[in-house]
C-alpha cells in the first residue's frame, strides 16, 4: 500500500493512521522561517482585505495630551479632552450583547473585538490606547477601548526580528451616556 492511503497495515499487522507524508518524513513540516517577501505579501493581503474589501470603519477619538489636565500622581484624568475624530480601517467582530438585571435597571453592554492594521496605523502616526473612544456603525453609539494587545507571533513564529507586531487587537465595550461628550 502507498504512503497516501488513509490507513495502512504495519509489521505487527495493527492498522495506523498514515499522515499523507513518506514515512521518513517528520509528521507536520513547517516553515523554518518567515521571510520578508512573506511578510510583506502577507501586509499588502491584509491592508486590501481590511481596507477594500470588508471595508469597516470607526470615526476613532484619541484622548488629547495636550489640552487634558492629568493628575501628576496617578497620571489619570476626571475630565478628558479629545482630538478630532479620524477615520480607521478595522476588522470588527461584534461579540454579542449581555443583558443583567440590576435592583432598579436593565443593563446591557455590547462588546466589540477589533483588529487594525500596524503598516496602516504608522503610516497615520496613531497608536491605539485604552481609554479612547470610538464611534462604529453610525447609530451614534461609542465604545471605550479597555484592552490592547500586540500580536507577536505569526504562523508561530515571532515577529519581533521582523520588525514589530503586524497589528493592533483592541477589546471595547459600549460606553454609558454621559462618559463621552466629544460629539
Amino acid at each position: 500500500m502507498s504512503d497516501r492511503n488513509a490507513f495502512e497495515i504495519g509489521k505487527t499487522g495493527g492498522a495506523r493512521k498514515a499522515t499523507g507524508y513518506p514515512q521518513n518524513w517528520p509528521s507536520s513540516p513547517g516553515p523554518t522561517f518567515i521571510s520578508d517577501a512573506e511578510l510583506n505579501f502577507i501586509a499588502n493581503i491584509n491592508d486590501e482585505l481590511i481596507e477594500n474589501i470588508v471595508g469597516q470603519s470607526i470615526r476613532y477619538y484619541r484622548i488629547s495630551r495636550r489640552k487634558t489636565d492629568f493628575n501628576d500622581l496617578y497620571d489619570e484624568a476626571i475630565v478628558k479632552s479629545f482630538e478630532d475624530p479620524i477615520t480607521l480601517y478595522a476588522r470588527i467582530s461584534f461579540e454579542g450583547e449581555d443583558v443583567s438585571t440590576g435592583r432598579f435597571t436593565i443593563d446591557k453592554n455590547q462588546t466589540l473585538e477589533l483588529y487594525f492594521h500596524a503598516r496602516r496605523l504608522q503610516e497615520m502616526s496613531v497608536t491605539i490606547r485604552e481609554g479612547d473612544f470610538f464611534e462604529w456603525d453610525q447609530s451614534g453609539r461609542l465604545f471605550e477601548i479597555i484592552r490592547v494587545t500586540l500580536p507577536l507571533f505569526i504562523g508561530g513564529f515571532p515577529l519581533r526580528d521582523k520588525g514589530g507586531p503586524m497589528g493592533t487587537h483592541a477589546f471595547a465595550k459600549l460606553s454609558r451616556e454621559g462618559l463621552f461628550d466629544g460629539l
